[in-house]
């Protein structure tokens, strides 16, 4: 999750970018406990949904308030608030998912809608009106979110809780909400620590914050799901196959990657991956055989379209060309791949050599001394990665 988090920095912002690290934790979640199939497939569909809800917070200025003398310790404090909240609304939404036969499919709508509600009122009552306000309030103040998405992660919760018995969503959580507040307020820290000394990091230091956030978020959640391995392990009874693939499917996974990408960009509404978010997520449930695209196509395509505009090409025939062409190939890749193993592959090293194509580019936002540096390390995390989920792979009971 630390690799996602900073490829989430470079080759994609927002909630579409934040998909990266989610689909991340989703797939070696399931690596480790053995799921596969469709339930697989909807795992990792409601980790990348689940962890770009929190893309939807604003956290630039409340980093440069942490460089100030005067308001350090403000602007620590709303980071490490703004990560324990993305945390513990994607700690809800993976633990919902790793118990899914816990709740009919009806429950999980009502609360998926439940949520918007909630969502809604929170930043219209408490972030709006600015009573704790973690941005600058004179120069260009940005629309928080985090109490929406606060409120958001409570809500489903206690509606998780009266409707089931499942135990995984409160854990992962609780770790997901600990592991948040610290890997932010702590990376913040080390930000400004670097900062403020004029010292080297080699790759920058806002980038070592997203890859301290990132580590720490993966483990808060990955600690949960390891004490619980013996109850979470192997997928449910008839999840293990996803079904007859169809060649339909494919295509309409490209159309939903761009529909996607405009929505989030056209949709007049603070929390619009919230709306499309929970939209995707109540889909998932409806047709399985949209899981793999919605977290590996979509979010290939997110990227592909970061890129095209790094090109500023998106006027651009050739460019539109380019990512209907290449999200159809990762379409019908993750349409022919049958392992999770192979849809781990796939949307890492895309999301790797989407952002070394990036770097290379003349006008690369790290065309600097350490732009090779970061390329060195992007590729090297890939690596380390591959090899370590590969070992978790082999070494999967096979009964599992």
């Amino acid at each position: 999750m630390s690799l996602g988090w900073g490829l989430r920095g470079f080759i994609g912002g927002g909630p579409l970018g934040a998909m990266i690290p989610g689909a991340f934790i989703g797939l070696l979640i399931c690596l480790l406990l053995g799921r596969k199939g469709s339930d697989a497939a909807l795992i990792t569909a409601f980790a990348a949904i689940g962890v770009g809800f929190g893309g939807q917070e604003t956290y630039g200025q409340t980093i440069g308030l942490s460089f100030q003398p005067e308001t350090q310790w403000w602007g620590l404090l709303g980071l490490a608030i703004k990560g324990a909240v993305w945390g513990l609304l994607a700690g809800a939404f993976i633990g919902m998912a790793l118990e899914l036969p816990q709740w009919t499919r009806s429950d999980i709508i009502v609360g998926i809608f439940l949520t918007m509600s909630a969502t809604h009122f929170g930043w219209k009552f408490l972030n709006e009106p600015k009573l704790i306000y973690f941005s600058n309030p004179i120069d260009r103040p940005r629309p928080e979110l985090w109490a929406g998405l606060l409120l958001t992660g409570v809500t489903l919760l206690l509606w998780l809780h009266l409707r089931g018995k499942g135990r995984a969503p409160l854990a992962l959580a609780a770790w997901g909400t600990l592991g948040g507040g610290i890997g932010f307020g702590l990376g913040g820290w080390i930000q400004v620590i670097g900062h403020h000394a004029h010292l080297p990091s080699g790759v920058g230091w806002w980038k070592v914050m997203e890859f301290t956030f990132g580590f720490l978020l993966g483990l808060s959640l990955a600690i949960p799901v390891w004490q619980r391995r013996r109850s979470l392990t192997g997928s449910p009874e008839g999840a293990s196959d996803s079904g007859a693939p169809n060649i339909a499917w494919p295509a309409f996974a490209v159309a939903l990657g761009v529909a996607l990408f405009w929505a989030n960009e056209v949709v007049e509404l603070r929390w619009s991956f919230m709306l499309i978010g929970g939209l995707l997520a109540a889909a998932v449930l409806q047709w399985r055989a949209l899981a793999w695209h919605i977290a590996i196509t979509a979010t290939y395509c997110a990227f592909a379209f970061d890129l095209i505009e790094h090109w500023k090409a998106l006027t651009a025939v050739w460019a539109w060309v380019l990512v209907v062409v290449t999200t159809a190939i990762v379409a019908w890749l993750a349409w022919r791949a049958r392992s999770v193993m192979e849809m781990f592959l796939l949307l890492v090293w895309s999301s790797v050599t989407v952002a070394v194509v990036k770097l290379l580019t003349p006008g690369a936002p790290k065309a600097r001394e350490d732009g090779l540096i970061l390329l060195i390390v992007f590729v090297l995390m890939g690596i380390v990665s591959t090899l370590l989920s590969r070992g978790e792979w082999q070494s999967t009971p096979r009964h599992a």
